[in-house]
């Protein structure tokens, strides 16, 4: 995935410490969403993740 195709770091960080958080269900799975939207897969945002050293 080229860099012009990728959303934002900080975006994808958001995402992933809302999928870790405390929120309800449905604001989990809607941001696992985005981020498949976004990657297609799992393996390239864990990836994109590595690449830009995110946890």
């Amino acid at each position: 995935m080229s860099k012009a195709t990728t959303p934002p770091t900080a975006l994808v960080q958001t995402w992933l410490d809302l999928i870790r958080s405390s929120e309800s269900s449905e604001v989990r799975e809607t941001a696992k969403e985005k981020l498949l939207g976004a990657f297609g897969n799992m393996k390239e945002v864990v990836e994109f993740v590595k690449a830009n050293g995110l946890k």
